[in-house]
Protein backbone atom coordinates (compact mmCIF):
# COMPACT_ATOMS: atom_id res chain seq x y z
CA UNK A 1 0.00 0.00 0.00
CA UNK A 2 2.77 2.45 0.34
CA UNK A 3 2.82 2.97 -3.32
CA UNK A 4 -0.93 3.36 -3.25
CA UNK A 5 -2.91 6.74 -3.94
CA UNK A 6 -3.74 8.69 -0.66
CA UNK A 7 -6.86 10.32 -2.14
CA UNK A 8 -8.68 7.18 -3.13
CA UNK A 9 -6.88 4.56 -0.49
CA UNK A 10 -10.01 2.81 0.55
CA UNK A 11 -9.37 1.97 4.78
CA UNK A 12 -11.14 -0.41 6.17
CA UNK A 13 -13.27 -0.30 9.05
CA UNK A 14 -16.59 -1.68 9.70
CA UNK A 15 -18.51 -3.94 7.22
CA UNK A 16 -20.78 -1.33 5.88
CA UNK A 17 -17.55 1.02 5.26
CA UNK A 18 -17.66 3.43 2.20
CA UNK A 19 -15.40 5.84 0.82
CA UNK A 20 -16.29 9.21 1.01
CA UNK A 21 -14.33 12.82 0.45
CA UNK A 22 -14.24 15.66 2.50
CA UNK A 23 -16.91 18.40 1.67
CA UNK A 24 -15.67 21.82 1.77
CA UNK A 25 -16.57 23.70 4.53
CA UNK A 26 -17.56 20.42 6.37
CA UNK A 27 -15.02 20.19 8.59
CA UNK A 28 -15.35 20.74 12.57
CA UNK A 29 -14.46 23.81 14.17
CA UNK A 30 -16.30 26.42 11.87
CA UNK A 31 -13.69 25.24 8.53
CA UNK A 32 -10.61 26.17 10.47
CA UNK A 33 -9.57 22.61 11.08
CA UNK A 34 -10.26 22.50 14.98
CA UNK A 35 -11.46 18.58 14.16
CA UNK A 36 -8.68 17.77 11.95
CA UNK A 37 -5.63 17.79 14.42
CA UNK A 38 -5.68 21.21 14.11
CA UNK A 39 -2.55 21.46 11.32
CA UNK A 40 -4.29 24.82 9.89
CA UNK A 41 -5.31 26.46 12.57
CA UNK A 42 -1.87 28.00 13.73
CA UNK A 43 -1.34 28.95 9.82
CA UNK A 44 -4.41 30.76 9.98
CA UNK A 45 -3.75 32.83 12.98
CA UNK A 46 -0.51 33.33 12.22
CA UNK A 47 -1.69 35.25 8.33
CA UNK A 48 -4.77 37.00 10.44
CA UNK A 49 -2.00 38.27 13.27
CA UNK A 50 0.22 39.35 10.23
CA UNK A 51 -2.37 40.93 8.68
CA UNK A 52 -3.45 42.95 11.71
CA UNK A 53 0.12 43.88 11.91
CA UNK A 54 0.24 45.51 8.17
CA UNK A 55 -2.48 47.24 8.81
CA UNK A 56 -1.94 48.81 12.42
CA UNK A 57 1.71 49.35 10.63
CA UNK A 58 0.31 51.10 7.54
CA UNK A 59 -1.79 53.53 10.18
CA UNK A 60 0.88 54.56 11.94
CA UNK A 61 2.77 55.46 8.97
CA UNK A 62 -0.63 57.31 7.76
CA UNK A 63 -0.92 59.53 11.08
CA UNK A 64 3.27 60.11 11.38
CA UNK A 65 3.33 61.22 7.72
CA UNK A 66 0.16 63.26 8.36
CA UNK A 67 1.78 64.93 11.47
CA UNK A 68 5.04 65.54 9.93
CA UNK A 69 2.82 67.37 7.01
CA UNK A 70 1.50 69.43 9.78
CA UNK A 71 4.11 70.23 11.14
CA UNK A 72 6.03 71.38 7.98
CA UNK A 73 2.48 73.35 6.86
CA UNK A 74 2.86 75.12 10.39
CA UNK A 75 6.69 75.76 10.03
CA UNK A 76 5.81 77.14 6.77
CA UNK A 77 3.12 79.49 7.70
CA UNK A 78 5.40 80.50 10.73
CA UNK A 79 7.85 81.70 8.55
CA UNK A 80 5.72 83.25 5.68
CA UNK A 81 3.83 85.22 8.22
CA UNK A 82 6.80 86.57 10.03
CA UNK A 83 8.25 87.18 6.44
CA UNK A 84 5.21 89.30 5.59
CA UNK A 85 5.37 91.12 8.78
CA UNK A 86 8.81 92.12 8.23
CA UNK A 87 8.02 93.16 5.29
CA UNK A 88 5.26 95.03 6.17
CA UNK A 89 7.49 96.93 9.10
CA UNK A 90 9.90 97.95 6.36
CA UNK A 91 7.24 99.16 3.76
CA UNK A 92 5.81 101.29 6.61
CA UNK A 93 9.19 102.63 7.77
CA UNK A 94 10.48 103.61 3.97
CA UNK A 95 6.81 105.13 3.36
CA UNK A 96 7.43 107.17 7.00
CA UNK A 97 10.93 108.26 5.71
CA UNK A 98 9.80 109.28 2.42
CA UNK A 99 6.62 111.70 3.75
CA UNK A 100 9.74 113.07 6.23
CA UNK A 101 11.77 113.62 3.39
CA UNK A 102 8.79 115.51 1.20
CA UNK A 103 7.59 117.51 4.58
CA UNK A 104 11.31 118.95 4.67
CA UNK A 105 11.69 119.61 1.21
CA UNK A 106 8.13 121.29 0.72
CA UNK A 107 9.19 123.33 4.11
CA UNK A 108 12.60 124.83 2.96
CA UNK A 109 11.04 127.85 1.25
CA UNK A 110 9.18 128.66 4.38
CA UNK A 111 12.17 128.42 6.54
CA UNK A 112 14.23 130.74 3.89
CA UNK A 113 11.42 132.96 3.89
CA UNK A 114 11.24 133.38 7.96
CA UNK A 115 14.94 133.52 7.61
CA UNK A 116 14.52 136.49 5.15
CA UNK A 117 11.79 138.47 6.71
CA UNK A 118 13.19 137.67 10.32
CA UNK A 119 14.51 141.52 10.19
CA UNK A 120 11.62 143.28 8.66
CA UNK A 121 9.36 142.40 11.20
CA UNK A 122 7.02 139.90 9.28
CA UNK A 123 7.52 137.21 11.48
CA UNK A 124 3.97 136.47 12.68
CA UNK A 125 2.75 136.30 9.08
CA UNK A 126 5.32 134.16 8.29
CA UNK A 127 4.67 131.79 11.61
CA UNK A 128 1.15 131.71 10.28
CA UNK A 129 2.08 130.73 6.79
CA UNK A 130 4.37 128.02 8.35
CA UNK A 131 1.52 127.12 10.50
CA UNK A 132 -0.70 126.75 7.75
CA UNK A 133 1.57 124.23 5.44
CA UNK A 134 2.22 122.31 8.00
CA UNK A 135 -2.09 121.95 8.39
CA UNK A 136 -2.15 121.09 5.21
CA UNK A 137 0.93 118.50 5.18
CA UNK A 138 -0.30 116.62 8.02
CA UNK A 139 -3.62 116.23 6.42
CA UNK A 140 -2.02 115.37 3.28
CA UNK A 141 -0.23 112.50 5.55
CA UNK A 142 -3.46 111.56 7.03
CA UNK A 143 -5.18 110.86 3.53
CA UNK A 144 -1.59 108.74 2.28
CA UNK A 145 -2.17 106.67 5.73
CA UNK A 146 -5.80 106.10 5.12
CA UNK A 147 -5.39 104.86 1.62
CA UNK A 148 -2.30 102.83 2.84
CA UNK A 149 -4.63 101.29 5.34
CA UNK A 150 -6.69 100.49 2.50
CA UNK A 151 -4.53 99.13 0.59
CA UNK A 152 -2.89 96.51 3.43
CA UNK A 153 -6.32 95.83 4.07
CA UNK A 154 -7.05 94.59 0.47
CA UNK A 155 -3.48 92.97 0.53
CA UNK A 156 -4.74 91.16 3.79
CA UNK A 157 -8.18 89.98 2.50
CA UNK A 158 -6.03 88.84 -0.60
CA UNK A 159 -3.82 86.86 1.35
CA UNK A 160 -5.97 84.88 3.25
CA UNK A 161 -8.09 84.18 0.33
CA UNK A 162 -5.18 82.69 -1.30
CA UNK A 163 -4.44 80.88 2.31
CA UNK A 164 -7.75 79.11 2.03
CA UNK A 165 -7.47 78.34 -1.93
CA UNK A 166 -3.68 76.33 -0.55
CA UNK A 167 -5.60 74.83 2.64
CA UNK A 168 -8.60 73.60 0.47
CA UNK A 169 -6.24 72.19 -1.71
CA UNK A 170 -3.95 70.65 0.31
CA UNK A 171 -6.99 68.57 2.20
CA UNK A 172 -8.35 67.39 -1.38
CA UNK A 173 -4.45 66.21 -1.79
CA UNK A 174 -5.17 64.52 1.65
CA UNK A 175 -8.38 63.24 0.70
CA UNK A 176 -6.53 61.61 -2.31
CA UNK A 177 -3.97 60.01 -0.07
CA UNK A 178 -6.43 58.66 2.31
CA UNK A 179 -8.80 57.06 -0.26
CA UNK A 180 -5.51 55.46 -2.22
CA UNK A 181 -4.25 54.08 1.34
CA UNK A 182 -8.12 52.61 2.24
CA UNK A 183 -8.13 50.95 -1.22
CA UNK A 184 -4.16 49.55 -0.98
CA UNK A 185 -5.67 48.15 2.58
CA UNK A 186 -9.01 46.44 0.90
CA UNK A 187 -6.38 44.85 -1.56
CA UNK A 188 -4.22 43.84 0.80
CA UNK A 189 -7.25 42.40 3.26
CA UNK A 190 -8.74 40.68 0.08
CA UNK A 191 -5.31 38.93 -1.50
CA UNK A 192 -5.36 37.60 2.32
CA UNK A 193 -8.95 36.72 2.58
CA UNK A 194 -8.66 34.96 -0.99
CA UNK A 195 -5.23 33.34 0.36
CA UNK A 196 -6.80 32.04 3.32
CA UNK A 197 -9.75 30.42 1.16
CA UNK A 198 -7.24 28.50 -0.91
CA UNK A 199 -5.42 27.25 2.06
CA UNK A 200 -8.84 25.92 3.41
CA UNK A 201 -9.36 24.52 -0.25
CA UNK A 202 -9.70 20.04 -0.60
CA UNK A 203 -6.82 18.79 -2.13
CA UNK A 204 -4.67 22.14 -2.06
CA UNK A 205 -1.22 21.98 -2.91
CA UNK A 206 0.54 24.61 -1.88
CA UNK A 207 -0.19 24.47 2.17
CA UNK A 208 1.61 21.80 4.39
CA UNK A 209 -1.81 19.90 5.27
CA UNK A 210 -3.25 17.61 2.70
CA UNK A 211 -7.09 16.17 3.26
CA UNK A 212 -7.61 12.71 1.90
CA UNK A 213 -11.03 11.08 2.17
CA UNK A 214 -11.82 8.81 5.08
CA UNK A 215 -14.03 5.99 6.28
CA UNK A 216 -17.37 7.17 7.81
CA UNK A 217 -20.03 5.67 10.23
CA UNK A 218 -23.44 5.99 9.07
CA UNK A 219 -24.21 9.87 7.40
CA UNK A 220 -21.55 11.62 9.35
CA UNK A 221 -18.06 12.10 7.71
CA UNK A 222 -14.88 12.62 9.50
CA UNK A 223 -12.32 13.61 6.59
CA UNK A 224 -8.42 12.42 8.00
CA UNK A 225 -5.42 14.59 8.12
CA UNK A 226 -2.05 13.07 6.60
CA UNK A 227 1.11 15.70 7.07
CA UNK A 228 2.84 15.83 4.46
Amino acid sequence: MSNANVNTAIVPAQSNALVTYPVANSYGGGGYGFGCGGGLKPRVETLESTVAELKAFRDAEVEREKARKDEEEKVKKDKEDEERRQREKTEREELYSKINVNIAEQLKPVRLLESKKASSGENDEVKKLKLEVERLLKAQVNTNAASTSESELERFRREQEAECTRAELRFAAMEQDMAILKKANEEALLAAEQWKTEALRPGNKRGSVAVTPSPAVGNRTRPRVTVL
